[in-house]
């Protein structure tokens, strides 16, 4: 009956509660574990980094292939909590832009401190791009810095430094399309205290970022924290450097090493270039290296380009101030050619884009909660834009079939207006012709604008069917939601009343248990008290009662002890001395072994001695006997 009761139980719970509460699935990649919702399915790793795992995932909501970096822990520290917030909201504002990866959804699991950080997935990358053996042209190298200083740009008009740029974290499609990704060490940059954001600028910031092999020298030689965009151009002319010779140019092992390499390129800097740094250890390095002289890259990169070996002149210099901008870059005779690309549309940034956290002290609870608030108002933000996505499409749809019914009116029009300008004489068909395309554009304009605005007023006057349509639509779905609703609280009540059942058939069988227990209980102190009255009166009439105390040596020297002066009929008395023990129970073998009685021990001894004297038995005299270990008695 309880096995039938909890089927019942456990079948209506998975019916009615389950479609509350989404449904979680663990993978297993390698070894870490992946709870995710049972949309995602066909897990492989993509990635691995210092900050978490980065897997590909099927998602049939949407149905596409996309990637899921888990973060765990999310906020063990402050400093990890920032670290994250601040990398969701770059990508969340940061990725309207076309080279920027986009965010797609989070997913926040609070009691594992767990962040699934779902993103677009692309093809591949530029450095396994640059590592393969696929040939590359020049076409392809202004394509893909193009992308990735339009990237950038819309950082750096944010404010926004990368500060580990490297192709890794480039990621490429086949059609050559350019997504800049990893934004764990973004941040953005302090605010000055001039009249501009960006000077009198006192706030430091940390040294240790950018990959060595793309690592400015400023970062290295001046370590001071008040660097600024010109990181991010520095790693953007190694990478152009990367793509012409396919390999890096910096490939240092170690920090002296790294600037070597960086100063055999490039040659010692001016000395006005390197006043303003005060390590001791910096500028004996530097006088080290004084005497180098640049290299040109054009015999580096001897099948290179003027305009590619110009724009490394430009990015690859030892003075930040004078790098080449984004967008110099952009602008630069390389690139200029690139014209009328998605990659131009910078969109405007919404005013939830800040940073006050970094400036405020708060908890790792509170910034927990921000993650929290950050993954809700992203699905928020998507639910609305699919909402206004579909209405759009509707929109979009009869406003196409309204311009082609215009269309078709204005071709007739055209056609009988070239018939009649072809009647006149006195008119050229050249001068008619421009004529007519002139009043056809213009009729054109005028009425697609009007066609506009009255879909912009009320969708319901161009289409009252539709309105009506999407009416029943509305009236249907609520019934079906009302009769739903009435459905499940039909379970739920069948729920309960088999619940109350459960816990009642459980209360009689708890309460029939615990009389049993105390009838065991009951029978058996009786049965104790017996025993106990039966022992002591078994004690009483024993010969002799010696206490748990006194051991048989000790009873035995005492006794003896008093009565040395006595005669040898005292020691007849103490010879038939009989002591009643139970069974020795001993740790060791050799004390399982029989022992001598006492008489026999004291009989041997008194034989043995010639003048007749008392013998006084004490635990020496025992062990000289032959005893090994003493028994214990009760």
């Amino acid at each position: 009956m309880f096995l039938f009761l909890f089927s019942i139980f456990t079948a209506l719970t998975s019916t009615t509660l389950m479609s509350k509460f989404k449904r979680e699935e663990l993978h297993r990649i390698g070894d870490t574990e992946f709870y995710l919702d049972e949309r995602f399915s066909s897990l492989k790793e993509i990635g691995r980094g210092s900050y978490g795992v980065v897997v590909s995932a099927l998602d049939s909501k949407i149905d596409c292939h996309v990637a899921i970096k888990k973060i765990s822990p999310m906020a063990k520290h402050t400093i990890d909590a920032k670290h994250v917030l601040r990398e969701i909201r770059l990508m969340r504002h940061m990725g309207k832009h076309e080279n920027v990866i986009s965010l797609k959804d989070l997913v926040v699991r609070e009691h594992a401190d767990e962040l699934y950080i779902i993103m677009e997935l692309l093809d591949s990358d530029l450095h396994r791009v640059l590592q393969s053996k696929q040939p590359l042209t020049e076409s392809h190298f202004r394509i893909f810095m193009h992308q990735l200083l339009c990237g950038v740009k819309y950082l750096h008009d944010n404010r926004i430094i990368h500060r580990d740029l490297k192709p890794g974290n480039l990621l490429v499609t086949r059609d050559c399309k350019l997504r800049i990704t990893d934004f764990g060490l973004a941040r953005e940059r302090p605010e000055g205290k001039g009249v501009d954001l960006d000077t009198d600028i006192d706030v430091p910031m940390t040294e240790h970022v950018v990959t060595r092999w793309y690592r400015p020298p400023e970062l290295m030689l001046c370590p001071d924290g008040l660097y600024d965009y010109a990181v991010d151009m520095w790693s953007c002319g190694c990478i152009l450097a990367e793509m012409l010779g396919r390999r890096p140019l910096f490939p240092g092992k170690n920090f002296i090493h790294q600037l070597t390499l960086i100063f055999d390129v490039i040659g010692s800097p001016p000395m006005q270039d390197v006043a303003h740094i005060r390590n001791l250890q910096a500028l004996k390095f530097l006088e080290s290296q004084r005497s180098k002289v640049k290299t040109p890259f054009q015999l580096i990169y001897p099948k290179a380009s003027s305009g590619a070996v110009a724009m490394l002149e430009c990015m690859l210099l030892f003075a930040p101030s004078s790098r080449m901008t984004a967008d110099e870059a952009l602008k630069s005779p390389y690139l200029v050619a690139i014209q009328d690309t998605p990659s131009l549309i910078f969109p405007p940034v919404s005013e939830m884009f800040e940073f006050c956290f970094e400036r405020t002290n708060l908890s790792k609870y509170q910034l927990k909660q921000m993650i929290v608030n950050e993954s809700r108002s992203l699905r928020h933000d998507n639910s609305t834009n699919m909402k206004k996505f579909n209405s759009s499409d509707s929109n979009k749809a009869l406003a196409d079939k309204m311009v082609g019914e215009s269309e078709e009116k204005e071709r007739h029009e055209r056609i009988q207006e070239i018939s009649q300008t072809r009647s006149d004489s006195t008119v050229t068909e050249e001068a008619s012709y421009a004529q007519q395309e002139h009043t056809c554009s213009d009729s054109r304009r005028k009425q697609e604008k009007s066609i506009k605005e009255r879909l912009n007023k009320d969708f319901t006057e161009v289409k009252p069917e539709v309105a009506e349509e999407q009416e029943q639509q509305q009236k249907a779905s609520k019934e079906s939601d009302d009769c739903t609703n009435a459905d499940i609280i039909q379970d739920e009540n069948r729920l309960n009343e088999m619940v109350e059942r459960f816990k009642a058939i459980k209360m009689k069988k708890n309460t029939a248990k615990e009389e049993a227990i105390v009838d065991r209980s009951r029978t058996v102190s009786s049965r104790r008290e017996n025993t106990v009255a039966t022992t002591a009166i078994r004690r009483r009439n024993s010969t002799i009662p010696i206490s748990p105390k006194f051991s048989r040596m000790n009873y035995q020297s005492k006794k003896v002890e008093s009565q040395i002066t006595g005669t040898r009929s005292e020691l007849q008395t103490v010879q038939d001395l009989k002591v009643r023990s139970k069974p020795l129970t001993m740790r060791t073998q050799s004390a399982q072994k029989t022992r001598r009685a006492l008489h026999d021990t004291t009989s041997k001894l008194n034989h043995d001695n010639n003048h007749g004297d008392l013998v006084v038995m004490s635990r020496r005299n025992v062990r000289s006997a032959g005893t090994a270990r003493r028994p214990v008695f009760y």
